[in-house]
């Protein structure tokens, strides 16, 4: 997608225009070259003819109604659901009243006694003795070896003079 002097090239042209929206060019739709239907437009609602509708079935459904009712004789009074009145909702409470203290500052009940946990045993801690042992044997080793490193190191340098 690069052109010839480095520059990128421009967008290639879309194969498939907007089928609805016309050309770019300001021709019609896919369709233009016929019957161009042009673009979709919203359409008016026609009250008149939704309430000849609404008129028509609200009568064909009583029709419809009344001849299952004459067909079924003394079967069509019996009902599958039992009916019964629901007796009228009482006013919801609220799920918590207010109340005067806040709960920090209530009385709580005492609880009820536990069985308690055996205490672990924790050992007293050492005077370190053993721990100052091992630190003043460590410090010792390694001022040994410091002092080895310093004497050969001054050898070497020494050697390089004679």
């Amino acid at each position: 997608m690069v052109d010839a002097d480095g520059t990128q090239a421009p967008e290639p042209p879309k194969p498939f225009g907007d089928s609805l929206g016309g050309t770019p060019d300001g021709g019609g739709g896919a369709n233009a070259g016929g019957a161009s239907g042009g673009v979709a437009r919203p359409v008016e609602v026609n009250r008149e003819a939704a309430k000849q509708l609404a008129a028509a079935l609200a009568t064909e459904e009583g029709s419809q109604g009344a001849g299952q009712g004459k067909g079924e004789g003394a079967s069509g009074a019996e009902d599958d659901e039992p009916t019964a009145e629901i007796p009228p909702r009482k006013p919801r409470l609220r799920a918590s009243a207010p109340t005067l203290l806040a709960p920090i500052m209530r009385r709580r009940k005492p609880a009820p006694p536990q069985a308690r946990r055996p205490v672990p045993q924790v050992r007293k801690p050492s005077s370190g003795s053993a721990g100052l042992v091992v630190a003043l044997t460590l410090g010792l080793i390694f001022l040994i070896v410091a002092i080895q490193f310093v004497v050969s190191f001054v050898e070497s340098v020494t050697g390089i003079f004679d």
